[in-house]
């Protein structure tokens, strides 16, 4: 999972109940170290509770693990040498690294507990949405927004010229499959995935997609909650990288966008041919709908 500085403000407002209520941190003395993490997520979801309903982060117990044993002890069928976190509903396990707790690895479970809340259960349906939402989240608390585009530019970088099917990462086993494998950073391009449906369709459709999973599937799912199949996503996904991440429209949008023009120039068409028949073709005898 990964690893980020604070975006949104890690203090919880004076008049709003304390947003990490539900939130039961082990050890105890963790708790401390994590909180700015906890509140960066709250403070990306709290304005969206239109979309998603949360009025705090959901509850659920958090578990910091010091090493590999004592994480394998408590989670025996995870592989903690190669992922350094996992959520599931109602917990989250994250394990201390090299260097120390990585708060931004927290922020990433914590939003999958979130994910997971919204849904109504634990799986994904998508796993490069699901993950790659998890690690913006992440980011967002390592690195904040002051640089934002160049940070994900740089991160969307090494794709430019080949990358992965995005829709094709949607079973969880298989993209993890793909990250034992190494070949490609499928976390960093899920994050650039994630963040180019946050750009174009913004934060609450999104959580209005996670709500639609369920009960459907993802393509269903999507479609409804974005007004466009995957296909044109993807269409918008290549259009982002081939400019060089400073355009993102697609034939679909340029059709929409001369069927809007032409319909806005029938309208004055319209307007000024019965402003003509009430100037020209009016009886002066008969003053009302005369313009004189």
């Amino acid at each position: 999972m990964l690893v980020w500085a604070v975006a949104f403000p890690a203090v919880a407002a004076d008049d709003e109940p304390d947003p990490l209520a539900n939130v039961t941190v082990h050890p105890d003395s963790r708790s401390t170290k994590v909180k700015s993490a906890l509140l960066s997520v709250w403070r990306g979801v709290r304005d969206y509770a239109d979309h998603h309903g949360l009025s705090s982060l959901p509850r659920f117990d958090l578990y910091i693990h010091d090493s590999k044993d004592d994480a394998a002890a408590a989670v025996r069928d995870w592989d903690w040498d190669v992922f350094d976190g996992l959520a599931r509903s109602g917990s989250a396990h994250v394990l201390v690294g090299e260097w120390g707790l990585a708060t931004e690895v927290v922020a990433h479970e914590a939003f999958h507990i979130v994910q997971f809340e919204v849904m109504g259960h634990d799986d994904p349906k998508h796993a490069c949405l699901s993950e790659g939402g998890a690690e913006w989240f992440g980011r967002r608390h390592r690195s904040g927004t002051l640089d934002w585009d160049r940070d994900v530019a740089d991160a969307a970088e090494p794709f430019t010229d080949e990358r992965p099917d995005w829709e094709r990462l949607d079973r969880l086993d298989e993209f993890q499959d793909a990250v034992r494998a190494d070949d490609v950073d499928v976390y960093t391009f899920c994050f650039v995935v994630f963040d180019l449906l946050e750009r174009v369709h913004g934060r609450g459709a999104y959580f209005d997609f996670l709500k639609l999973l369920g009960s459907k599937d993802w393509r269903a799912a999507f479609e409804e909650a974005f007004s466009e199949p995957p296909s044109e996503f993807s269409e918008r996904l290549d259009v982002w990288f081939e400019s060089g991440f400073t355009d993102w429209t697609t034939a679909a949008d340029r059709r929409r966008a001369e069927e809007a023009a032409e319909a806005a120039r029938q309208q004055r068409l319209r307007l000024r041919e019965l402003l003509d028949r009430r100037v020209y073709s009016c009886n002066p005898a008969l003053a009302a709908g005369c313009i004189l």
